[in-house]
């Protein structure tokens, strides 16, 4: 704006502190928000799983000694590694024989929490 003196003003970018900006500043963007709040989400799920995997820790019922039935036909999904090898320690008779067939300490726990382990008397 050209003043009497034929200088030219300037006007500052900046609000003035009476006068506020017309328009309003955007909200925070929703996207950071979403990403953290998925963020905590996995971590509290990974929470439960360990301590699902803390509860199922081998108590003294799942000695090598103790008699087993597993449940037949194969519940396992057709064609993945844990159907080859419940195949192979299905007919075990007890914790220990299974374990020498192929099953893993994990499989014996899963299986029992399953229902397709029964202990036998």
């Amino acid at each position: 704006l050209p003043n009497t003196a034929g200088a030219v003003i300037v006007l500052s970018s900046l609000p003035h502190p009476q006068f506020p900006s017309p328009c309003p500043s955007p909200p925070p963007h929703p996207i950071p928000a979403m990403v953290a709040m998925k963020k905590a989400m996995k971590a509290m799920k990974a929470m439960k799983a360990m301590k699902a995997m803390k509860a199922m820790k081998a108590p003294a019922k799942f000695a090598e000694s103790r008699k087993v039935q597993f449940v037949s036909p194969n519940p396992k999904f057709k064609g993945s590694s844990a159907y080859k090898r419940y195949q192979k320690y299905m007919k075990a008779k007890t914790i220990g024989q299974a374990m020498k067939l192929g099953a893993a300490e994990g499989d014996i726990k899963w299986d029992h929490s399953k229902g397709f382990l029964k202990f036998c008397r």
